[in-house]
């Protein structure tokens, strides 16, 4: 895993074998569409490595499936407390999911209701 810096330099590298795991949730987001507030939801990957902890926001659901396969090539612990393997693949059944699914799951695996974001990612991350 590489993570870099704003300027696209590379400030730290980590070997997918030295996880101690990986997990991936969902953050909801409120957001405007046509003028109305609407809920948007993100992919929250946390990744630990030498008890050190990584946390990103990914909206590309796609990633999910990758990154447990690859979590699982490498013997690395993959956590889903979303249950996002039972997402649906069509986007507005998905959104449907989210919406029914969301306030339970999110209180069970202590994630917040809502998270107020700023645009601006000062850093990204490629594994």
């Amino acid at each position: 895993m590489q993570i870099f810096d704003i300027k696209n330099k590379v400030i730290k590298t980590e070997a997918i074998p030295e996880f101690s795991y990986m997990q991936i949730g969902l953050i909801r987001t409120i957001g405007m569409l046509a003028g109305l507030p609407q809920y948007y939801y993100g992919l929250a990957i946390i990744i630990e490595v030498n008890s050190k902890q990584y946390y990103f926001l990914n909206a590309k659901y796609k990633v999910f499936d990758e990154l447990k396969q690859l979590m699982k090539e490498n013997n690395v612990n993959f956590e889903d407390p979303f249950v996002l393997t039972k997402m649906p693949e069509d986007l507005e059944k998905k959104y449907k999911y989210f919406e029914t699914q969301f306030n339970t799951l999110a209180h069970t695996a202590g994630y917040p209701q809502q998270l107020n974001t700023v645009s601006g990612n000062k850093s990204k991350l490629w594994i």
